[in-house]
């Protein structure tokens, strides 16, 4: 059974529900600036204003990922294991989460210094949701419901965060991964 059939149950539990989101980091690989701009499916890129190039070519992109489409099977297929992103159910448009998403890119450092803030990289994500406090968990979410990522490089499961009121519940999903992946 492949990757995407094993998490398509998870990721629309009711059948087709539009409401399965992709942050696509195109910087893990090349390849993905045209998969995402030539997929057909909605995207935005997370940044604003008038990107060079280069920048276009390595930035996140919010990607609304569809049941059964073979660019949405792609992205997950090929991305389980290459930190090619985290997955995001949210019952929204796509402009009120891109929203919601740029208020956390940036983060100020002890020094007062502001970074880009990767959250959208599962090897980011699935250590620092854990460490919030309930607010903190709170004001992450807003509009999500679910946070899907890969776990640690060859753990071959899902995980699953939920914001509970503040208290973050954990789900782990195993995945059987094809021999070809390994």
């Amino acid at each position: 059974m492949s990757v995407y059939e094993q998490v398509r149950g998870y990721f629309w539990p009711k059948g087709s529900r539009p409401d399965m989101w992709m942050i696509v980091d195109c910087g893990r690989d090349k390849r993905l600036y045209s998969a995402v701009t030539y997929s057909g499916l909605e995207h935005e890129c997370l940044f604003a204003g008038t990107l060079s190039i280069p920048l276009q070519r390595s930035s996140p992109y919010l990607v609304r990922l569809e049941m059964d489409d073979k660019s949405t099977i792609r992205l997950i297929e090929d991305g389980f294991g290459n930190s090619w992103g985290s997955f995001i159910r949210a019952d929204v448009g796509i402009k009120t989460l891109r929203k919601h998403l740029r208020t956390m890119l940036r983060v100020q450092a002890p020094n007062g210094k502001y970074m880009l803030f990767r959250y959208w990289d599962p090897r980011v994500l699935r250590v620092y949701l854990p460490t919030c406090l309930p607010d903190e968990v709170h004001r992450f979410f807003g509009p999500m419901e679910q946070l899907w990522m890969e776990d640690a490089p060859l753990k071959r499961r899902f995980l699953r965060f939920i914001d509970r009121n503040g208290r973050l519940e954990r789900l782990e999903v195993d995945i059987e991964v094809p021999a070809e992946i390994v």
